[in-house]
């Protein structure tokens, strides 16, 4: 995670300053207090470091969120960026970077304090970096677009064999082709054999994070896969009927995993029996759905 010592490093690194005698000298700080900040930078995919003879070297790491970095900084060297992005600040920008939440959403995604949350949010409206709606909060794109391209891409900068469906911070969920690419544990669509929704699928869909996924999360999961197959609409709403999933708490989960507007609409389609006019996901109607219910013996 960004602390704002290592903004200021990264800053003087693209102002030539990349040897950790010439960094140590612009920091003010010691030799072996330098290097540290150095191998903590290029762990954030930040920067690239190599050795020659004894001086260490810093350069401009390949990654699509380091280069974003280097535009931001010298797009308006004015902005002092350590400031805006130390950790605390990056972690609420990122948990409110696509879905407005509440400060006590915000503080239980980040297991946070909501105090700490609250002082955050207030400075953050304060400078234009938020906006309000009612009592949620939400980074603004239209005034600080640069630096939500930035956060884009620090956010979702894991490196995984296939497509990437969803990351924050430590958690990561993503999609691959071949069984030999599978990392982590199967989830979503993956997942459906074992609650009783047969299904043959193309993808493993994976998941890194905490030890234990709840059946609402499994859900939540195969959401994110549907992409342009109305028939994948049907199966999730097998899934959902079949297994009695909490709507309270699938409806949680959508908040952490950026997908309200989808599971809405989901949710819709379940409850008018796809009468439901949908705009995200992909139209199914009430006659293929319920041919679906009635192969998997849902009524």
């Amino acid at each position: 995670m960004l602390t704002k010592t290592m903004i200021k490093a990264f800053i003087k690194i693209m102002q030539g300053h990349a040897t950790t005698d010439a960094l140590k000298h612009q920091l003010k700080i010691q030799e072996s207090y330098c290097i540290k900040l150095l191998k903590a930078i290029q762990q954030e995919q930040l920067i690239i470091l190599r050795k020659e003879g004894k001086v260490l070297y810093a350069s401009l790491a390949r990654t699509a969120h380091a280069q974003k970095l280097k535009e931001l900084i010298t797009r308006d060297p004015s902005i002092d960026y350590s400031n805006i992005l130390d950790k605390n600040k990056t972690r609420v920008f990122e948990s409110i970077l696509y879905t407005s939440k509440t400060v006590p959403q915000i503080a239980a995604q980040l297991k946070s304090s909501t105090r700490t949350v609250h002082e955050i949010v207030k400075a953050s409206l304060n400078r234009g970096l938020l906006k309000k709606r009612k009592k949620t909060y939400l980074f603004h794109k239209k005034f600080w677009p640069h630096l939500h391209e930035f956060l884009h891409y620090y956010r979702n900068r894991a490196i995984v064999k296939g497509m990437l469906l969803w990351q924050f911070e430590n958690e990561v969920l993503f999609e691959v082709r071949r069984k030999e690419d599978i990392s982590g544990k199967l989830t979503g669509t993956s997942r459906y054999d074992d609650f009783s929704v047969k299904v043959v699928t193309s993808t493993y869909c994976c998941y890194q994070g905490k030890k234990r996924l709840s059946k609402e999360e499994i859900f939540v999961h195969s959401i994110l896969q549907i992409e342009k197959d109305s028939r994948a609409v049907g199966l999730a709403a097998v899934f959902f009927k079949k297994n009695k999933l909490s709507r309270k708490k699938v409806k949680e989960l959508a908040l952490k995993y950026d997908c309200v507007n989808k599971v809405e609409e989901l949710l819709s389609v379940i409850t008018t029996k796809g009468k439901t006019t949908t705009t995200i996901l992909p139209q199914i109607t009430p006659k293929n759905l319920q041919r679906i219910y009635e192969i998997y013996g849902v009524y």
